[in-house]
């Protein structure tokens, strides 16, 4: 860049002038920057409304399927014991329903230990002293082994559990210093187990508090007879001690075992705790051992989470002597698969949900009788799916039509800086509003597009050989003359009670629905089906344009990035256009300050 020495000389207002000189071509300049202005408002007016109608081609797209469309609707006599759906496939009438049992999930919670049992604690810290030793996790079908010794901690169990790709999930709850252990799914063929091979193992469950299933052997009697009912507890030899017996819902009841008479005499004091508390299971003596039993069944279901425990050293010492192994206080839920009887048929499933002709049922809870499911078409369902879609196209096409046939905007150019600076920020707003609300006045691409979707609306379909159109349903437009200029192509539904230019006409959509809903949707199918793929066609990828878009908007970025040069090549030609005047004047003000000296040097001469 030159010295820009300014009229120091001459007396001229060098920059004035060269500004003066420079204007036509800033005002070159300040027309490129304009119209990439103009560009940039085009690409985001048509970003928004591109995105609006892709949206509407979406929702096309979900009303050619049978899903788009509820077509039947249920009531449940019991809502809180299951909620049930139809499908279209469904039959009307009335079904009855009886939930036998809910899906499960298999759960155990871990025994209590000790208060200060933490992730981190060892097996050792809990009291285990065995051995290197595996405890078998099965669930699903599959087993595997966890391996365990007195230097495992109790994150190193749970990562194990965790990490076997069993299907099950393990977690340590460190405040009430417990082990949990979940199945992932529901049923009975993903309930999991744990079983120990060895004592160890069996040591180990204890330690983490994982046992909860009640194990019992011969009691010892002196004479090494096997011991009955009729046993006297004196017999056996124990000595003072209690026992706790407590399940689901009771609370615990301690037992003096030196208080009752026979073994009978305490099996009965157990009996009569448990069944006043309403547990299904029982005690019994078989074989010299004592059992325990669900009521009606050989085995005793873990989900009743009973425990005996003993109550401190005496304790303990009278549950051996009984034959009694310490549940461990573990509290385990088996894994259960959903039972129901729909129609009087039954049905199971490892979930809560069913599927069954057209119904899917979600059972909630086990009935005491049975429920009713009442299947009915579903009028209003189906009418305001079709109104909902309506609304939409109207909103599309009426906010299409408003940019199409908006006002001129001749004469406006987007406001430079110093253009802006001379008005107010209300008026620059304006000014820019009419610019804006004009840049797709006519334009062809938005016009193909409103032509594209206005023909599947105006479109006749056949079904089963009759021709059926919007206003067989007693959907039209309301006229030219009777319609605002931007209103023109949209619908309206005759009856329809929200919108006041039809509300007194009759309903005739809800009549057809009433009466044949299948012709209906079948109809409302094939016209989105047009839509769809009328706008799928608009939207393919082009040279032009990107998938999914209706405009050229790669030819448009192109322009951008077109302008973007040009400002930048003119700008740099101003520069030096600017420099080539500086120039100019610099050379004539050096040739007048020579001038000057010559000047004054031949008057000197001449004193």
């Amino acid at each position: 860049m030159p010295i820009r020495i300014t009229g120091m000389n001459s007396g001229l207002d060098t920059e004035a002038i060269i500004t003066e000189l420079m204007s036509a071509y800033r005002t070159k300049g300040d027309k490129y920057v304009k119209e990439q202005t103009k560009l940039s408002w085009k690409q985001d007016k048509w970003k928004s409304l591109n995105t609006k109608i892709f949206n509407f081609y979406k929702k096309a797209r979900t009303m050619t399927l049978s899903s788009g469309y509820s077509a039947r609707k249920t009531t449940v006599s019991d809502a809180t014991k299951a909620t049930v759906t139809a499908s279209g496939d469904a039959s009307n009438g009335t079904h009855t329903l009886r939930i036998n049992s809910i899906a499960k999930s298999g759960y155990l919670t871990g025994a209590q230990l000790q208060d200060t049992t933490n992730e981190s604690t060892k097996l050792s810290g809990l009291g285990y002293t065995g051995g290197k030793t595996s405890i078998n996790l099965k669930c699903n079908g599959k087993e595997k082994s966890l391996s365990v010794d007195e230097s495992t901690t109790i994150e190193d169990f749970v990562k194990q559990i965790n990490d076997s790709g069993m299907g099950v999930k393990a977690s340590f709850d460190a405040t009430n210093h417990r082990l949990y252990v979940t199945s992932e799914e529901t049923g009975t063929k993903a309930d999991f187990e744990f079983s120990a091979a060895n004592s160890d193992a069996r040591a180990v469950m204890d330690t983490l508090g994982l046992n909860s299933g009640i194990t019992t052997q011969k009691i010892a009697t002196p004479d090494g007879s096997d011991a009955d009912g009729n046993t006297l507890i004196s017999d056996l030899g124990l000595t003072d001690g209690s026992i706790r017996i407590s399940a689901n819902g009771m609370s615990a009841k301690n037992f003096k075992v030196s208080d009752y008479n026979t073994v009978s005499d305490l099996l009965d004091a157990m009996n009569t705790q448990l069944e006043k508390a309403g547990v299904d299971a029982e005690a019994d003596i078989k074989d010299g051992a004592i059992v325990f039993k669900s009521k009606g069944s050989s085995t005793l279901d873990e989900s009743t989470g009973l425990k005996i425990e003993g109550l401190g050293e005496d304790g303990r010492s009278v549950l051996k002597e009984l034959g009694i192994m310490s549940s461990g206080g573990a509290t385990r839920i088996q894994g259960t698969d959903a039972s129901i009887m729909l129609n009087g048929v039954g049905y199971t499933s490892s979930s809560n949900d069913f599927n069954i002709n057209g119904l899917s049922i979600k059972a909630q809870a086990v009935t005491d009788s049975d429920i009713t499911i009442t299947t009915e078409v579903d009028v209003d369902g189906i009418y305001d799916r079709i109104k909902e879609f309506l609304t939409e196209y109207n909103d599309l096409m009426k906010e299409m039509s408003t940019l199409y046939n908006a006002e001129s905007s001749k004469g406006y150019e987007p406001l430079t800086s110093e253009e802006k600076g001379a008005i107010t920020d209300t008026e620059v707003e304006q000014w820019e509003d009419k610019i804006k609300g004009a840049l797709l006045r006519r334009d062809g691409t938005l016009n193909s597009v409103m032509s594209t979707m206005s023909q599947a609306m105006l479109g006749t379909y056949e079904i089963d050989g009759k021709n059926y159109s919007l206003s067989t349903f007693g959907i039209k437009t309301l006229g030219y003359f009777d319609s605002e200029k931007n209103e023109r192509g949209l619908y309206h539904i005759d009856g329809d009670q929200d919108d006041e230019d039809v509300a007194d006409k009759k309903d005739e959509l809800r009549k057809k629905i009433q009466e044949n809903p299948d012709t209906v949707i079948s109809f409302f199918q094939q016209l989105s089906s047009k839509l769809y793929s009328n706008l799928d066609e608009k939207m393919k990828r082009t040279e032009l344009s990107s998938v999914y878009t209706v405009y050229n908007d790669k030819e448009m970025a192109k322009s951008y990035s077109d302008y973007t040069e040009t400002i930048a090549a003119w700008e740099k030609k101003m520069t030096a256009i600017e420099d080539s005047y500086y120039k100019k004047f610099s050379a004539m003000e050096t040739a007048l300050a020579k001038l000057q000296s010559q000047t004054s040097s031949l008057s000197s001469l001449f004193g």
